[in-house]
């Protein structure tokens, strides 16, 4: 599932960028998905940044962490 994509990600993080000072996470449509989960439940991760595009809400059926002023920086793109 969902904490399963993102172990995968921090997984390649660290073997394509190992020395990186910054590093970030971008889904489109179900990927994005996947950004906007770690953002909602504020899942602990090393990313610095996300980015979601195009993706399916995860906001309908239950509410998000009360404070998400520690959970990183994240940008949606959305439209037509």
């Amino acid at each position: 599932g969902v904490d399963h994509a993102l172990a995968a990600s921090e997984k390649a993080k660290q073997s394509c960028f190992p020395q990186a000072k910054s590093t970030g996470i971008m889904g489109y449509s179900n990927g994005g998905y996947v950004v906007n989960y770690i953002l909602k439940y504020c899942k602990k991760n090393s990313f610095n940044w996300g980015i979601s595009i195009g993706a399916g809400s995860t906001w309908k059926n239950d509410e998000p962490v009360s404070d998400m002023s520690t959970c990183g920086r994240y940008i949606f793109l959305i439209g037509t």
